[in-house]
């Protein structure tokens, strides 16, 4: 009776075998999906350098509207300020105006 009973307890060898190879195929199978999950084009590392690109970009697109933003509000200055247009001309252009004289000096030099 204990021979039958040690025999129900212990698996067979060829049971052992299959349970090994059972594990072992797991394992195998558990390493090559982590592999494509970290490695392949829709990969957890893709994807989240992925996500940083798309944070940075955002970052990007918001500056830009704001320089935008400030640009446009130049802009509307620029074509209804006449004290603005004024100093540009003044500035960028060398204009004077119908009564004044512009001279035009040499730099300055120090000794």
């Amino acid at each position: 009776m204990t021979q039958s009973a040690n025999q129900v307890a212990q698996p067979s060898r060829w049971q052992a075998y299959a349970q090994l190879f059972l594990r072992l195929g797991l394992v195998a199978a558990i390493v090559a999906s982590a592999f494509v999950l970290l490695s392949s084009d829709k990969g957890l590392v893709q994807n989240y350098l992925l996500g940083r690109k798309i944070e940075e970009l955002n970052t990007r697109i918001t500056a830009q509207r704001e320089q935008n933003r400030q640009l446009e509000r130049t802009l509307a200055s620029l074509r209804t300020d006449t004290d603005m247009i004024e100093y540009i001309a003044r500035r960028e252009l060398m204009m004077v105006g119908e009564k004044e004289i512009l001279f035009d000096l040499p730099p300055h030099r120090t000794h």
